[in-house]
């Protein structure tokens, strides 16, 4: 996961090397003003870093101590695999310093593996891991960005996020030896907060790289299912 999670860094960093002048200068010798007042939208993809309780995989997936499917039983349970999914926002600078958005991010695929003691001739032996689910989450908020440095900002604008919403995550379990989903099971909605830092890279007028690190508290039912997020890609104004 570290890895993971160093190499989209790593990326998104090299992104905000990329320098201003290899884009097209503008044409107005008067530079514009990429603080005004107006909407903004993005559609970016994201890795997201799952921070989950291992204990609520095992509750999610299969009870710990509970005969699985064909026999096997489980004795652990935790995730394997972080994942990718999309971010779309749209919103409007309401002042240099401040801006409002809808935002909502899905993430799909944080794989649950578990071991299991496999039924072998009236004896039980320890298996290798093996998949036995995944998780999808589902989040959507209402934002309000601060940019500190108005007096500053230029083509490169960083900001504080933050914001409250609704969250929903559901879990599939595989059968051993299908490959249809045996299990389906979601959260309820629930209150959800989002905190974060990122910052806008104006090329023109109406283009900027964005790159956004956040982090996802939900309350209520899927309290234990906490994740952080990169997003990197453009915005347009």
């Amino acid at each position: 996961m570290r890895r993971r999670l160093l190499a989209a860094l790593a990326a998104s960093a090299a992104l905000l090397l990329v320098p201003s002048t290899a884009v097209r200068a503008e044409d107005d010798d008067e530079e514009p003003d990429y603080t005004r007042d107006g909407l903004y939208g993005s559609i970016t993809p994201i890795f997201a870093f799952e921070n989950f309780d291992n204990g609520a995989m095992a509750r999610f997936d299969y009870d710990r101590g509970q005969t699985t499917p064909e026999g096997f039983t489980s004795r652990d349970s935790r995730i394997s695999d972080d994942a990718w999914g999309v971010n779309v926002r749209l919103g409007y600078r309401l002042h240099p310093a401040w801006a409002a958005e809808w935002q909502f991010e899905g993430a799909w695929k944080f794989k649950t593996e578990g071991r299991f003691d496999i039924p072998q001739n009236g004896q039980t032996s320890p298996s290798s891991r093996r998949r036995i689910g995944r998780t999808d989450s589902y989040v959507t908020t209402a934002n309000l960005r601060f940019y500190p440095f108005t007096e500053a900002m230029d083509r490169v604008q960083p900001y504080v996020v933050a914001g409250l919403g609704s969250a929903v995550f559901v879990s599939r379990s595989k059968s051993f030896g299908t490959a249809a989903d045996d299990d389906r099971w979601h959260t309820d909605p629930g209150w959800v907060g989002r905190a974060g830092l990122g910052v806008d890279v104006y090329g023109n007028e109406h283009w900027a790289l964005t790159v956004e690190g956040s982090y996802v508290v939900p309350r209520g039912q899927a309290s234990d299912f906490q994740y952080g997020s990169v997003a990197f890609g453009f915005l347009w104004r």
